[in-house]
């Protein structure tokens, strides 16, 4: 019964819990392994276009998510990993397929519009110069 106590008491969280040796640092290694493995373990995230990078215990998390919300949860699951001291979550939400040709279509209208309102003007002003001279 003493070792399996003994077991329970070491694996135990409590006031000094994270608290390592002196000097003791997770390799970066180690710590992108770890932030990996959380990413991929995460059940509402789809890490395969996320890049994962730690320099010094800072983990730089970059690519693309298919929403903010992802983009959140992502750096939520990594911040409370084991030798993380900052994340940098420079991530982009990045929509689907349908949605970015949409957009395209939005913004080709947009362009057209503009054009539009240029010809517009144009005409404007040729009946205004045109008119100008008519009174004089």
């Amino acid at each position: 019964m003493e070792g399996a106590s003994g077991s329970q008491s070491r694996d135990q969280r409590g006031q000094f819990t994270g608290r390592g040796p002196k000097g003791y640092q997770r390799s970066d290694e180690r710590i992108r392994e770890d932030v990996s493995e959380a990413l991929t373990r995460h059940g509402d995230i789809d890490a395969s276009e996320i890049t994962v990078e730690v320099r010094g215990g800072e983990v730089i998390l970059s690519g693309t998510v298919d929403s903010r919300e992802a983009k959140r949860e992502a750096e939520r699951a990594v911040e409370n990993e084991p030798g993380v001291k900052e994340v940098q979550n420079q991530l982009r939400v990045q929509q689907k397929h349908e949605t970015r040709t949409q957009e395209s279509g939005s913004t080709q209208r947009s362009s057209m519009g503009s054009q539009g309102e240029r010809d517009q003007e144009s005409r404007s002003r040729s009946r205004s110069t045109s008119s100008v001279g008519t009174n004089v």
